[in-house]
């Protein structure tokens, strides 16, 4: 059994390791960085970077691993600063999504699970 993965058209520039928004274009499902500040809460991510309308491979769960910085036990949220990223502060301004996102593993390891969200 392997990895939940479907394959999305990608509408903007992806790369490894951005969480995904995947969104319903004129029919044609299409996937682009999520964005807590934008109403676009993370429905997977990509491991491999991704030019603008090519077709990725979405992981819709699992780990993460294409990711630096974190720290292990953290908490992860979808960032409202810098789109398609995970920060360890949860978005707190009105209007933005709260998704957390997963708790890391290690330094490059993030396991992902669509978990409900809210918005602010």
């Amino acid at each position: 059994i392997g990895p939940a993965t479907a394959t999305v058209v990608a509408s903007e520039a992806l790369s490894a390791g951005d969480f995904i928004n995947i969104y319903d274009n004129a029919g044609t499902p299409n996937c682009r960085k999520a964005d807590a500040a934008n109403g676009r809460p993370a429905d997977g991510f990509v491991l491999t970077a991704v030019a603008s309308a090519a077709n990725a491979t979405a992981y819709l769960q699992g780990n993460n691993t294409a990711l630096t910085g974190l720290t292990a036990g953290t908490n992860m949220f979808l960032s409202a600063t810098t789109a398609g990223t995970a920060t360890a502060t949860a978005p707190s301004a009105t209007g933005n999504i709260l998704q957390r996102l997963g708790r890391a593993l290690n330094a490059t390891t993030l396991p992902f699970e669509a978990d409900p969200y809210i918005q602010l």
